[in-house]
């Protein structure tokens, strides 16, 4: 099961557009400049927290603030009484009826007080979708405090590690952040880079959301029951571990693969085990499995991809394949290939640089050299050391090796395999 928490302005009600118009007409009436980043700002906040914004950005005593603060309340209440039409955002029963169908559990959790949501979630017509409905009323603290967030998980019983909070504002996506959940951004008047950034997960429409779910439902991970015994406290015992990773799978997903908790002593420890990882789009597959470690399993994994390409419609030599010894290699090629470079020159690089005199750390103090975000990541026996990455060498790199490479070639592109290619050319 998973858990979905909506905020409620912006998020699944149109009426962001309602705040900031009226915010402006007050601001023209009461002689004082408001922006849009204003109410970016102010977004998430209590009626408290926006008064005390109010004070210090607008240059204006406290009462004045409160004074303003229910004016603009009132011209809310009023436009609200107007309306005539719908504030469900598109595709909003289109995605609450998926979840129900799929028996997840719905929260809505709103930085506005109860009177104003009740109003809300009845005038459209979507209180029954929602287990629970959290409001202003039952926190003490805004956004981007976590504290709504916290308080909603544990009223739904939520695993954080399940949830999806929805957010439009840079806030709440900040406050799902600290919650420890997914943080999903559903673009709304806030459509900045800084705001896309922090999010895990960016949306242009709940609909979009609704087909990354379908999509996400539908993966097939092949889960495999494994005997396991754990390393601290020798409890035996059986786990069910994927053995197939999309591309579309989440980020936490793929990046904890492997890291088993004991049922008894809740002890961490990470499994080596064989899963592959692939990705359709760019065509990648890459292979996990300890046993590549020795060359005779290597040549009996090319032989088993010409039997695939006989019963497979999806030939193997559609795809690049790599062949990993561990978690950590594949997740670098991960890294390397998404980022638009080739894993046989980063390897190449990495070789060159160690045998270089020039280079900062003594060959036979390096345990590992790895490639992520634009940077190497060097492990010594005196500890782990960040390197830039130098465009300029692996540009020169590549024009140098790539005419005798076959990228497309099935193997282990690894230091070995590096070592042996700069020796033959």
């Amino acid at each position: 099961m998973n858990y979905f928490i909506f905020d409620m302005d912006g998020t699944i009600f149109d009426t962001e557009k309602i705040y900031y118009q009226t915010w402006l007409e007050v601001a023209q009436k009461n002689d004082f400049e408001f922006t849009l980043e204003d109410k970016i700002l102010l977004s998430g906040r209590k009626k408290d927290e926006s008064i005390s914004f109010m004070e210090e950005h607008f240059s204006m005593d406290r009462e004045k603030a409160e004074k303003i603060r229910e004016e603009l309340n009132d011209l809310r209440e009023k436009r609200f009484e107007e309306l005539d039409y719908s504030l469900k955002k598109p595709d909003l029963l289109e995605l609450l009826d998926y979840l129900k169908e799929n028996e997840e559990k719905i929260a809505l959790a709103s930085s506005s007080y109860k009177k104003k949501v009740d109003f809300l979630v009845d005038r459209e017509g979507v209180r029954d979708y929602f287990d629970q409905i959290i409001t202003a009323d039952e926190i003490k603290n805004g956004k981007p405090d976590p504290e709504i967030f916290n308080f909603t998980m544990e009223k739904l019983g939520a695993d954080k590690e399940k949830t999806y909070i929805l957010e439009d504002s840079l806030s709440g996506i900040r406050a799902a952040k600290k919650s420890g959940a997914k943080a999903v951004l559903i673009v709304d008047l806030d459509d900045s880079d800084a705001t896309k950034k922090e999010a895990d997960l960016v949306f242009s429409s709940l609909g979009e959301f609704l087909s990354y779910i379908k999509e996400k439902n539908s993966i097939d991970t092949r889960d495999k029951d494994f005997s396991l015994s754990c390393p601290a406290c020798q409890n035996k015992f059986t786990k069910s571990l994927p053995t197939a990773v999309f591309s579309q799978n989440d980020k936490d997903f793929i990046e904890n693969i492997g890291i088993i908790e004991c049922p008894s002593c809740k002890n961490l420890f990470k499994l080596n085990y064989r899963y592959v990882y692939t990705d359709s789009d760019k065509k990648l597959m890459f292979v996990n499995d300890p046993k590549f470690i020795k060359k005779r399993n290597q040549l009996a994994f090319k032989s088993s991809l010409k039997i695939l390409d006989r019963l497979n419609k999806n030939k193997a030599e559609d795809f690049l394949i790599r062949m990993c010894k561990s978690d950590s290699d594949l997740k670098e090629k991960i890294s390397i290939f998404e980022e638009g470079k080739i894993d046989n020159i980063i390897e190449i690089m990495k070789f060159v640089l160690i045998q270089s005199p020039d280079f900062k750390f003594k060959k036979e103090d390096i345990l590992q050299m790895t490639y992520k975000n634009k940077e190497f990541i060097i492990k010594t026996k005196d500890g782990i050391f960040k390197m830039p990455f130098i465009d300029d060498l692996y540009e020169s790199l590549y024009d140098k090796y790539i005419p005798f490479i076959d990228v497309k070639n099935v193997e282990m592109v690894d230091e070995n395999w590096a070592r042996e290619i700069v020796k033959e050319i």
